[in-house]
């Protein structure tokens, strides 16, 4: 999911705005509840240089954020952020194969991944939750 670049699906047009070059470009799904995490993941990002977005955390139609994971973290206030590559066609079916991915993002968006749970770790306190995020 974070190796593939994003393209529209039905759902996604009209709604949020796709570049035409997607290589580079990852999101962040629920660092709206915690601007210390999202800090985090984007000093770790200062070595990469990926774009990253937050666009859906501002999203209602698609429910970006209520469709991951980590969203009962969330709900028991616990900051948590799913790392998205976005929608496109083929997700979660049998066409998207092996072949779509893009592995030289792939390999970015693990150093972003690995390099911000190193920068966490070494923090002498969890990021904190914004309950007011929560509007």
């Amino acid at each position: 999911m974070v190796a593939r670049d994003e393209a529209h699906i039905p759902e996604s047009r009209g709604v949020v705005e796709i570049s035409n070059d997607t290589r580079n470009e990852i999101n962040l799904v629920g660092s709206f509840y915690s601007p210390e995490l999202e800090t985090a993941i984007r000093k770790a990002d200062s070595a990469l240089g990926l774009e990253i977005s937050t666009k859906f955390d501002h999203d209602h139609d698609l429910n970006a954020l209520l469709r991951c994971d980590h969203f009962p973290f969330l709900l028991h206030d616990v900051p948590a952020v799913w790392i998205f590559g976005r929608w496109h066609p083929g997700y979660h079916e049998p066409s998207d194969t092996i072949d779509r991915l893009d592995f030289p993002k792939l390999e970015k968006v693990v150093r972003l991944a690995y390099g911000s749970a190193g920068l966490l770790g070494d923090t002498a306190r969890a990021p904190a939750f914004n309950p007011r995020s929560r509007g």
